[in-house]
């Protein structure tokens, strides 16, 4: 078992995403953008941490995810929770469907613990391929050049979940900016917009003025909206 399986597959990290749900700044990013009600589609969405929120307000959702312990601890808790939430245990590269979705996500820096360039490719082009026309795209990530990791690979050791203790090491592919640019656009996408995360949970906003970071974005916590 890799760093990245073994790390998600701990109970403590599995509790973590039972039991808290979507972040301030995820929150109002899908109120922001999610105004019709639709299909989502989870890609390793893990316990549904966003899945069940969003099926919670009406949402028809798919959660893809390749962990055994996150899918059935998700199944569980939707099912104590009364809510309808499809889980697959699957390789997110490995997705397909007849179905299409309005909305993909791949939350929480995700696509940082992919560590070979070739399948974040992949996940991402599945992504792309799952939308409708029109359909939205929603991922997010630390930036390499903040809080300066000048490597963009690298395993390190996380040591707490919020108020969760985890201390176990994990794959990390810091992404340059300009680099998930590109990765968005070579999947297909059309329109991209960036939003700081300090933008949209005001609580981190340490600047009296907003244009600060739509400046300084490249070394923020960014969250990127894709139109296919």
């Amino acid at each position: 078992m890799g760093v990245v399986e073994e790390f998600f597959s701990d109970k403590k990290v599995i509790s973590y995403y039972l039991t808290h749900g979507p972040l301030p700044a995820e929150k109002e990013l899908l109120k922001r953008f999610m105004r019709k009600k639709g299909k989502v589609l989870d890609l390793c969405g893990g316990a549904g941490r966003v899945a069940l929120y969003l099926a919670e307000r009406g949402f028809d959702v798919t959660v893809v995810d390749n962990s055994e312990e996150m899918i059935k601890a998700g199944r569980r808790k939707a099912r104590v929770e009364g809510l309808k939430v499809r889980f697959v245990k699957m390789d997110a590269r490995d997705f397909s469907s007849p179905e299409t979705f309005d909305y993909v996500l791949l939350m929480e820096n995700s696509l940082e613990h992919v560590e070979e360039r070739v399948i974040r490719e992949r996940i991402v082009k599945v992504a792309h391929d799952s939308l409708v026309e029109g359909g939205l795209f929603f991922t997010s990530f630390h930036s390499r050049f903040y809080p300066f990791k000048w490597r963009s690979d690298c395993v390190m050791r996380v040591r707490k979940l919020m108020d969760i203790e985890v201390d176990k090491p994990l794959f990390f592919h810091f992404f340059n900016p300009f680099e998930m640019r590109n990765l968005l656009k070579r999947a297909g996408f059309k329109r991209l917009k960036v939003i700081p995360l300090n933008l949209l949970d005001k609580s981190r906003n340490r600047f009296k003025h907003e244009l600060v970071y739509e400046l300084i974005w490249p070394f923020c916590y960014t969250f990127w909206v894709a139109e296919k």
